[in-house]
């Protein structure tokens, strides 16, 4: 809605969301970890050891890669988003807005509220990982083939719902 105002105007605001958010961070949230178990560490930040430690771990290991692959597809699809609404399905700037924005929305509703319905179901969240991604690659090939907006709309959703419940797993699973 805000590329009706200038094209730039949507990514000034998700600008400014992302400085209110970091400063309501600073100032609102406490610091978990009481003052008497802070220590500085003099550590270097990156260890290869312990990197290569996790990385060869099987459980740890695999959860890293699948959150790597997971990366690499998120910024993929975002990078051909773009090139896909406009070049193939021609949607204008605004329609392009609003399914960004019912993406956000589909993750947000799957992140807050609908693992834990689906853990209700499975009981596992490596069960439910495994769905998920078993489902966000099997939706994401049926985007590369999709001409028609409506269509790609819903599939679009399909995919968010499938892909948004492994952004809280994956870091629960490591830890």
């Amino acid at each position: 809605l805000l590329s009706q105002i200038h094209l730039t105007a949507p990514f000034w605001f998700a600008s400014g969301l992302a400085l209110v958010g970091t400063l309501l961070g600073l100032f609102l949230l406490q610091e978990t970890l009481p003052p008497s178990q802070r220590k500085l560490t003099h550590e270097p930040l990156f260890q290869i050891k312990g990197i290569t430690h996790a990385l060869l771990s099987p459980v740890t290991g695999v959860l890293l890669l699948v959150a790597f692959l997971r990366a690499v597809g998120d910024n993929s699809w975002i990078i051909g988003f773009q090139s896909t609404t406009v070049d193939v399905l021609k949607m204008p700037p605004r329609t392009i807005g609003l399914l960004f924005a019912g993406a956000g929305l589909v993750s947000v509703v799957m992140q807050g509220f609908g693992i834990r319905i689906l853990l209700k179901v499975l009981k596992s969240q490596k069960s439910l990982l495994l769905i998920s991604l078993a489902g966000a690659g099997i939706v994401t090939f049926f985007l590369f083939l999709i001409k028609d907006p409506v269509l790609f709309s819903i599939v679009l959703y399909l995919y968010m719902a499938f892909s948004a419940s492994q952004v809280p797993m994956v870091p629960a699973l490591i830890s």
